[in-house]
């Protein structure tokens, strides 16, 4: 099987994530020939000793940076050479894109008559925007791959129904640190303001007026986008007098992270399926969410968390104040979430989904 995996960009996120692990267990595989296209950056000399590297000709800079919609074109305009190349030198069996955004290598593989199965892990805005591209999607790929129930749901209501749910998968650490003797609580979410950081701000000051003993991190780096969100964020800390309780954290990578939390809140506006839930109950560590997208698949059950409605940080604040007096609910969360991610959510269950899609497209069970 030969395969052409596809990521969009040159910057560290959940999708440059997903494509690195599963780009990683799929060279281990003898039935897998792997040619990996991906943008010069960051993770270009990691990858690079996985699989054959197709550099994109004349690709952007990794930190060249136009805002919004223009710059997702341009970006996807100058691959489009590169990616011609390789589909019509190497003929891949198909043609796997790590995202609904990067529209170039759909449509090259559409043209080419080379089958392609698309992931769709992001809800992006406004809906009228996402409803057309997943339509457009859905009459170019063979399958679209989303990466929740939540939505898969959603796209069939567009009216696609070429769509398979699989989950993304990560790794299980082997060894779990106990958590922290003094409670510290978690934000990884950095300074998207989808993933929600003024409402963890809002709800600490409601968690520490309820006379709450904890302390709070903040995890992330601002992107020159995003550097007026962080700004307000600071502000409203030291507004609010609890800057001594508030640790800001400039780190991209979560990983060793997690085990200096006690708990981690999840307040997203808008999720497909957050790494960051799934690595802090990898890790053991308890997580209170919105209930939107993918994480009512994750924590629905309340076995190994807490779902709480968007932007409430009232209930957000509540959530958390009741975990952390529950001693005994705590440890069976943290214990709960490790077995789910074990069992639903490993990479090697991740990429078994992803070939038996491939498997079947190839056979002429899904067009």
């Amino acid at each position: 099987m030969k395969l052409l995996l596809v990521s969009h960009s040159s910057n560290i996120g959940g999708t440059e994530t997903c494509f690195g692990s599963v780009l990683q267990a799929l060279a281990a595989r003898p039935e897998v020939d792997l040619i990996a296209a991906y943008p010069d950056g960051v993770h270009a000399t990691e990858w690079e000793s996985l699989a054959q590297r197709i550099p994109y000709a004349g690709s952007l800079p990794p930190r060249f940076y136009i805002k919004g919609y223009a710059g997702c074109a341009l970006r996807a305009w100058t691959q489009t050479g590169a990616l011609r190349r390789s589909v019509r030198e190497w003929r891949p069996d198909a043609v796997v894109v790590f995202t609904s955004v990067a529209v170039a290598p759909v449509a090259i593989a559409h043209q080419a008559g080379v089958p392609c199965v698309c992931y769709v892990r992001e809800r992006i805005s406004p809906l009228g925007v996402r409803l057309r591209l997943w339509r457009w999607l859905s009459a170019r790929v063979a399958r679209i791959i989303a990466v929740s129930d939540a939505i898969a749901a959603e796209i069939e209501m567009a009216g696609c129904h070429n769509v398979t749910v699989v989950n993304d998968g990560i790794a299980l650490p082997e060894r779990v640190e106990a958590a922290p003797s003094r409670m510290q609580i978690g934000f990884f979410g950095g300074y998207d303001p989808n993933k929600g950081g003024d409402v963890f701000v809002a709800a600490a000051r409601q968690i520490l007026d309820s006379g709450a003993d904890v302390d709070f991190v903040y995890h992330g780096v601002a992107t020159r986008a995003q550097e007026a969100f962080s700004a307000r964020i600071r502000r409203a800390v030291d507004e609010s007098g609890f800057g001594d309780r508030m640790r800001f954290v400039q780190s991209r990578d979560f990983t060793s992270a997690f085990d200096a939390v006690s708990l981690v809140v999840v307040p997203s506006r808008s999720e497909a399926l957050p790494l960051v839930a799934l690595e802090a109950l990898a890790h053991g560590r308890p997580v209170v969410a919105s209930a939107v997208g993918g994480l009512v698949d994750l924590l629905g059950d309340a076995k190994c968390g807490r779902l709480v409605p968007s932007e409430d940080a009232v209930a957000l604040a509540s959530a958390v104040v009741e975990l952390t007096r529950d001693e005994a609910g705590f440890v069976a969360m943290a214990a709960s979430g490790r077995k789910l991610v074990s069992e639903r959510y490993s990479i090697a269950k991740s990429v078994d989904g992803l070939i038996s899609v491939i498997e079947s497209v190839l056979s002429g069970d899904a067009r």
